[in-house]
């Protein structure tokens, strides 16, 4: 009787001892199921990898765009003569480099100046942005003005129904307000530029 006790313990061991093999068995299965996913080629037996997704929370991050807007108001006095048909214009220029990464971007405005007293005119050109920067605070941007006086003539085409109008540069000026930081996010920032034509 005691020998079959005996025998019984250790049949009872041998079949746990199996239960535990067998349940490590499968979780080496599981384990080995998270391999490198990919093709395999049954003709040359090639494995071909599939491209894996690398979770970068730095690249993955998204920029919110640096936004605003530039106003350049501008006085230009004019001593050259403006044809009878002839017209002041003015621009504004934004340039930004981001040497990190490369970016490149350049705003242009542009507009007609409206003749007040004497021989003054005035111009007022809203630019507003949306810059994708990755370092907005640091970056600076690099402000310009163009002033041009041109005539207007006009061309009528042969058969009477077209006008092509055609300026003719006369005389212009560009000149660089300066390099400033870029403003935070939502601001409206003024240039005042005072021109002589």
């Amino acid at each position: 009787m005691r020998h079959k006790k005996i025998a019984t313990i250790i049949l009872a061991c041998a079949c746990f001892a199996g239960m535990m093999q067998t349940a490590r068995g499968q979780e080496t299965k599981v384990n080995e199921d998270k391999g490198i996913a990919g093709y395999l080629n049954s003709k040359t037996g090639a494995f071909t990898p599939m491209a894996q997704k690398v979770a970068d929370t730095d690249a993955l991050a998204a920029i919110v765009a640096t936004t605003g807007k530039f106003v350049f108001n501008f006085t230009i006095t004019v001593t050259s003569t403006v044809p009878k048909n002839g017209l002041v214009l003015c621009e504004g220029d934004a340039n930004v480099f981001e040497s990190s990464t490369g970016q490149s971007i350049f705003e242009r405005v542009s507009g007609t100046a409206t003749k007040g007293t004497g021989s003054t005119y005035t111009c007022s050109l809203p630019m507003p942005y949306s810059w994708v920067l990755s370092t907005p605070t640091t970056d600076m941007a690099t402000l310009s003005y163009r002033v041009q006086i041109v005539d207007a003539f006009q061309i009528t085409a042969t058969n009477g129904t077209g006008v092509l109008v055609s300026p003719n540069s006369l005389r212009q000026t560009q000149q660089n307000i300066g390099s400033i930081k870029i403003p935070a996010t939502g601001s409206t920032t003024t240039e005042t530029v005072t021109a002589t034509q």
